[in-house]
């Protein structure tokens, strides 16, 4: 056999090898893209929710904060039972989540440490807020039950309100603290800024 004959078949099995690697490392390439593709969608998906919601938040702080000319009192304590009663009297914003809850699975490999706990601090602040407000619904509720109840035994509008207001006061004081630096945490510009940026990533 030439040497020729001898060198045509491992020049052929050589193009074969060849073809496959190459294959393989086009597959490889394209699964990467992919994934990158998927983890930018995710990340422009949650900063776009989030950043709505930022608003949102931005916008209920605003309405409850308008429900008074000013909110500095002679003792320079800031008034954190009237807050709640205004609160409690102000619609909650529509939250919406879904993105995040829906891309759960994605979020890790889409956001590098610092940014995954950012992002994750956000989502449980915007819980937080949601069951603030809806404690001093119920709290509100009571102090008017409360008011009412205690107009009727004793016969005297301002013994009610009284009590309604001591009982609401003592209930609220202290979370209504925790709902204004929540608030504050929210809506921070620099916090909001990392939050809504979907530019950058793990990829």
């Amino acid at each position: 056999m030439s040497d020729i004959e001898m060198i045509r078949p491992l020049t052929t099995l050589g193009a074969v090898v060849l073809g496959f690697v190459l294959g393989q490392a086009s597959d490889f390439i394209k699964v990467r893209r992919q994934a990158k593709r998927r983890r930018l969608g995710v990340r422009q998906l949650i900063a776009l929710e989030a950043g709505h919601n930022i608003v949102l938040v931005r916008d209920f702080w605003q309405s409850i904060l308008s429900n008074e000319e000013t909110w500095e009192t002679e003792d320079g304590e800031f008034p954190y039972v009237r807050l709640a009663l205004h609160a409690s009297q102000t619609l909650y914003p529509q939250i919406n989540t879904g993105a995040w809850s829906a891309n759960l699975g994605e979020v890790v490999s889409s956001y590098g440490k610092d940014e995954l706990e950012k992002i994750w601090r956000f989502q449980v602040d915007l819980e937080k807020l949601c069951s603030l407000h809806d404690f001093f619904c119920r709290a509100n509720d009571e102090r008017r039950d409360t008011t009412q109840f205690s107009h009727a035994a004793y016969g005297n509008p301002m013994m009610g309100n009284l009590t309604g207001s001591i009982q609401f006061s003592g209930a609220v004081n202290e979370p209504a603290r925790e709902f204004k630096k929540l608030i504050t945490q929210i809506i921070d510009l620099e916090h909001a800024a990392c939050i809504t940026n979907s530019s950058t990533g793990r990829y």
